[in-house]
């Protein structure tokens, strides 16, 4: 907000777009050292629950880095998270990240958290 003089969440809640995807992490957030992510889940948590509770209705799509986790874990929290929060849904930044690492992270999304189909929001406000 102070930094680029933007008003995502005013936009969303006024009605102007229909969708926010606010990248939730930080460049330090993939430190080798845990202690020092900018973003640890419960931090994420609330501003995923921040955003939530200003969308006016509209969809938050939550951002999780993918190569900001000393772990698949780090990802599949943070998916469990936005889900327990009833976002509209997340998503991965980047496709490069998650090819790019020792664990086949797409495999692991696959048998975890998207073996199943994901259930596709209505645009209620829309005709």
């Amino acid at each position: 907000y102070y930094d680029y003089y933007q008003d995502s969440q005013a936009w969303i809640k006024d009605g102007y777009i229909d969708a926010l995807m606010p990248m939730i992490y930080s460049p330090t957030d993939g430190n080798p050292d845990p202690n020092k992510q900018n973003f640890r889940l419960s931090r994420w948590r609330t501003l995923v629950e921040n955003y939530q509770q200003n969308s006016g209705g509209r969809f938050i799509i939550a951002g999780i880095g993918s190569n900001h986790y000393s772990s698949f874990a780090g990802i599949e929290d943070r998916i469990k998270a936005a889900r327990d929060l009833d976002t509209a849904g997340h998503a991965i930044f980047s496709y490069g990240g998650l090819k790019n690492q020792s664990q086949d992270y797409f495999r692991l999304l696959a048998e975890g958290p998207y073996a199943r189909p994901a259930i596709l929001p209505d645009i209620d406000w829309r005709d």
